[in-house]
């Protein structure tokens, strides 16, 4: 029997998990006007959740061609949250026990039509098929850390209805976000594949003790004129996350360095989860966040002023000779590292940029700016 694509018009929103990107991606939801509800067993991340929506919404929404406020719920009973709905999110903790239990819920109650979507940063629905009696419904729809970066990966579970998809591509950039399919299966989807990489290595110089966590972040914005760095979103994101995900690479890679995982479970058995915790590679605490981002910038003004600039000709009186190299001053950065870029120079403003194909203009902030 042929799945029905549902028809999103006056039907709301449900997402599943109020966390770090549960309450982000009902942010987004909520700039087209309607109502997106979140579920949350803590009525601690509840009121959060929807505080966080409630005082981001209005200046969001008016970012977004033709955005406006829509309204926001919250309750702790599926059976209250999902009646309705024509797009439920999975947003829990990256464990697929706890997922497949999560999925088995939302088939059992959710609309027959309902999309059933997972926001997992490394798994994908494939592994959940056997939770749910329609997979047509299911698909992977990954958000990385909206509102500042916008991208979203959507692929099927293998057996997804075409329609589904081609309802998301069509429907996501109404809110805000800019889908972008992924072709076949992969484990990390599209950007994600390529900034595990970049992460992994970035860990495995800090593991080895090449460099520090904040050097790695100064040389990144050196390099590529963005700001924030490595180590800044994976605090953005939450260490432990960052370690259930490296932890999936490595069950199905074998042959991943132990290193960028050691360092990472040292944090977390220390406590230093990131931002949400006050610490992680960074001091975030009261009085802690001045001095960390004073030291940040002073470190890259050294660093971009380590290169030594040319020194003008000097004007010679008549009569006088140029000393010899022997006698000449050495220039003022002698002693320091020197910084060679090759890369040609960044435009650092904030620009439009227009999402490929027949959708939506939004601004979008730089990527990894966190």
């Amino acid at each position: 029997m042929p799945f029905t694509v549902p028809d999103p018009t006056g039907r709301p929103v449900a997402v599943v998990g109020a966390g770090t990107l549960g309450r982000r991606i009902a942010l987004m939801f909520a700039t087209g006007g309607g109502e997106v509800r979140i579920y949350d067993p803590s009525a601690e991340q509840r009121a959060a959740a929807r505080a966080y929506v409630e005082e981001q919404l209005p200046a969001v929404a008016a970012g977004i061609d033709a955005g406006r406020p829509g309204t926001v719920t919250t309750g702790g009973d599926l059976a209250e949250v999902l009646p309705g709905a024509w797009l439920v999110i999975e947003a829990v903790p990256e464990r697929p026990e706890l997922k497949q239990r999560v999925f088995a819920d939302l088939d059992r109650i959710a609309d027959e039509d309902a999309i059933l979507g997972s926001n997992s940063s490394s798994y994908p629905t494939s592994r959940f098929v056997d939770s749910v009696r329609e997979p047509q419904r299911l698909v992977n729809i990954h958000f990385y850390m909206p509102p500042t970066q916008n991208a979203v990966d959507v692929m099927s579970c293998g057996l997804t209805d075409r329609g589904v998809i081609d309802l998301l591509l069509a429907e996501l950039p109404r809110h805000g976000v800019f889908p972008f399919e992924a072709r076949k299966e992969s484990t990390g989807f599209i950007f994600n594949r390529i900034w595990a990489a970049i992460k992994r290595e970035s860990l495995a110089v800090v593991a080895e003790g090449v460099a520090t966590a904040e050097e790695v972040d100064a040389m990144w914005a050196v390099n590529t004129g963005l700001r924030g760095g490595p180590f800044r979103a994976m605090d953005q994101v939450g260490l432990d996350v960052v370690l259930d995900i490296e932890e999936h690479y490595a069950a199905e890679r074998p042959g991943l360095p132990t290193g960028p995982r050691a360092l990472l479970e040292q944090y977390v058995g220390e406590g230093r989860l990131g931002v949400k915790a006050g610490r992680g590679f960074y001091d975030y605490r009261p009085g802690a966040g001045a001095a960390s981002g004073a030291a940040d910038r002073m470190r890259r003004r050294r660093s971009l002023t380590a290169v030594p600039r040319p020194r003008p000709a000097r004007r010679l009186a008549r009569g006088r000779r140029a000393a010899p190299p022997s006698e000449e001053r050495e220039p003022r950065t002698a002693g320091r590292a020197q910084v060679t870029h090759e890369a040609p120079p960044v435009d650092r403003r904030r620009t439009e940029r227009q999402c490929p194909g027949p959708v939506h203009r939004a601004r979008l902030p730089r990527h990894l700016d966190p």
